[in-house]
């Protein structure tokens, strides 16, 4: 069997870092609240204190998600706070950030290659509507799946968080589709999106007996 694990790695890195950019600009978006002088606020060691379970949160994501610039913000606009971030974080190292989120807030690469499959030629399922990498191929190659998408996503399984305000880590995390991954989002808990991820089985069950 392989031992070669280039697909998870690629997926392990990735994901690490579309996760510390988040949880660092939310981080940041949080300090900005309690202070807007972030030289004063956003230290190193508030960020080693710094969960989801802040009370500024809610606040935080809405401003995070804000589809404006021009929105009202504290004492100013999602603008300044944004200038306000860009200024702090210009010519920032944040390496020993980086650091600590890995080793406290993440999943190590040993854990998340257990969890992705013994190596690359592994037939990952989705864990909500069931669908298989070996099966995604088979409709790919008859033509089943459309998607433009398919030179960046749809061929392997992505990481979904199970519980959205909590991290990559282990016990929160699950394969899963592109598909499923796209429409459930931060917005449906795993229980609420099931059902969806049942219909969407039916539906793919349906495409590979027309292909039969």
């Amino acid at each position: 069997m392989s031992d070669n694990f280039f697909i998870a790695k690629n997926k392990h890195t990735a994901i690490f870092n579309r996760a510390f950019n988040s949880n660092f600009d939310i981080f940041l978006i949080c300090c900005y609240i309690k202070d807007t002088n972030l030289l004063s606020s956003a230290t190193f060691d508030s960020f080693k204190l710094f969960n989801y379970n802040n009370p500024d949160i809610p606040l935080a994501l809405s401003a995070y998600q804000a589809a404006s610039n021009k929105i009202s913000f504290q004492k100013g606009t999602i603008k300044d706070l944004d200038d306000a971030i860009d200024g702090w974080s210009r010519n920032r190292d944040l390496t020993e950030n980086k650091k600590f989120f890995r080793e406290n807030s993440f999943i190590n690469f040993e854990e998340f290659k257990s969890f992705y499959g013994p190596d690359d030629n592994h037939d990952r399922k989705c864990h909500y509507c069931k669908i298989t990498e070996f099966d995604i191929d088979r409709l790919i190659k008859a033509g089943k799946i459309k998607t433009k998408r398919l030179s960046t996503r749809g061929r392997t399984m992505e990481v979904d968080r199970i519980k959205p305000n909590k991290g990559y880590e282990k016990g929160n995390i699950a394969l899963c589709c592109y598909w499923c991954n796209n429409a459930k989002t931060d917005e449906f808990s795993e229980e609420e999106f099931i059902p969806i991820g049942e219909a969407l089985e039916k539906l793919w069950r349906k495409r590979l007996n027309d292909n039969r």
